[in-house]
């Protein structure tokens, strides 16, 4: 009882998050998006120039959304949940 300060351990960490494009209807992985699939993300700070970090992780989608305005373009939104490790690379 003599200690007067909480101390953490490191556990185990998660990534989770949410993306919003404009549909493309030639753009066959964008279409190919459906809750359940597995992708691989890549999450560039302000290129993907050689020597540019950058994270990288593997997701499950868990969401996807599709909405249009009257005189607007097709957006769609999806949500994911992160499975593995969230990794800090370069780019090649």
């Amino acid at each position: 009882m003599g200690d007067s300060a909480r101390t953490y351990k490191t556990g185990l960490t998660s990534f989770s998050g949410s993306a919003s494009v404009y549909m493309d209807e030639a753009d066959t992985a964008q279409i190919a998006l459906t809750v359940g699939s597995e992708i691989t993300l890549a999450f560039y700070f302000e290129g993907a120039t050689t020597g540019d970090k950058y994270y990288t992780g593997t997701a499950i989608v868990t969401g996807k959304s599709v909405s249009a305005s009257f005189d607007g373009l097709v957006e769609s939104s999806i949500s994911f949940q992160g499975t593995g490790t969230l990794s800090l690379s370069t780019a090649p």
